[in-house]
């Protein structure tokens, strides 16, 4: 997956890709390396992009990985490495269906 930062494209595997978050009109994408990569664009274009890959959007701000995510509770999604990101509550079925069918892949 190519991501256009401040300096040069950097190309990740997306299944390193945490989350990310929306920050003005920069994007923050979080690693499973705990790197933090700023990019240009816009969210919404991510969210079409990684959506094959069992991404979901929590929040009009967040953008995250099923497979990271530990559990999804009323306000919250908390992921394996406990950091918990926001849950909106227009967006909360639409997390659980995705997340609920990402896990049944697993099987």
């Amino acid at each position: 997956f190519r991501l256009q930062t401040k300096s040069h494209d950097v190309y990740i595997d997306v299944e390193q890709i945490v989350y990310i978050e929306i920050y003005g009109h920069w994007l923050k994408v979080y690693t499973a390396d705990n790197e933090v990569l700023e990019c240009y664009g816009i969210l919404s274009d991510y969210e079409t992009q990684l959506k094959p890959f069992d991404f979901v959007r929590t929040h009009k701000s967040f953008l995250v990985n099923c497979r990271y995510i530990r559990s999804v509770e009323k306000e919250q999604v908390v992921l394996d490495n406990k950091t918990t990101i926001p849950l909106s509550r227009r967006r909360i079925n639409a997390v659980n269906e995705k997340f609920t069918k990402y896990l049944r892949s697993m099987l």
